[in-house]
């Protein structure tokens, strides 16, 4: 019986599977995020968002209380919503460098189930830049905190691969529910055969 995700938690990362002898394998990995893709565009996003819901809000505000709209109260709307973008940017940057040093630390476990996915702020040893822009391989964790994420095979639907980074996004129709970052090509390799067989499994059952 394969192991569930319950009982790998604790268990040091096991090996690479090959064909159906290893039922579950798991690796660590550093993650690095300022200069991170996935990280970025996210970051973007969400400070374009910003930007607009709060030059919005100022914009009702402005009107209101002027009981008039020219360009002068559209750009202090804009000023006030760059204001807060500007301030939830240098709270981000201060945050990932001063206390992660641009970098975390991930734990996957991947079974016949799904995948556990723990991410880890703490120290690990590593030789690779500061400013690295792929996953990379780490010593053994010191952790300090940590927090888990269970995804189970049924909720993912498809695979999204990105070879050049050695990451997989795992979606569930076009939201990406998880990333699998691997620390090289090796794992890269190993567990985008694994998540591929799997899917080809459950829709085999399905059918």
């Amino acid at each position: 019986m394969a192991p569930k995700l319950k009982d790998i938690l604790e268990r040091e990362p096991g090996t690479i599977p090959r064909g159906n002898e290893i039922k579950e394998f798991g690796w660590e990995v550093g993650i690095p995020m300022l200069s991170n893709p996935f990280v970025l565009v996210e970051f973007v996003v969400f400070f374009l968002f910003i930007w607009i819901v709060v030059t919005g809000i100022a914009l009702i505000v402005i009107v209101s209380a002027s009981h008039s709209f020219n360009f002068l109260v559209l750009a202090y709307a804009l000023q006030a919503g760059g204001i807060a973008a500007a301030l939830f940017a240098g709270v981000f940057l201060c945050i990932a460098l001063l206390f992660f040093g641009n970098r975390f630390y991930g734990k996957y476990y991947l079974d016949n189930d799904g995948i556990l996915y723990t991410t880890v702020r703490g120290q690990a040893f590593s030789k690779v830049p500061l400013f690295t822009v792929r996953p990379f391989p780490v010593g053994r964790i010191d952790m300090n905190k940590k927090a888990e994420k269970r995804v189970y095979w049924q909720n993912v639907e498809t695979i999204e691969p990105f070879e050049k980074w050695r990451v997989i996004g795992l979606k569930k129709k076009n939201k990406t529910i998880l990333r699998l970052y691997c620390p090289d090509k090796g794992i890269y390799d190993q567990a985008l055969v694994w998540c591929q067989e799997i899917l080809k499994s459950k829709k085999q059952k399905e059918t």
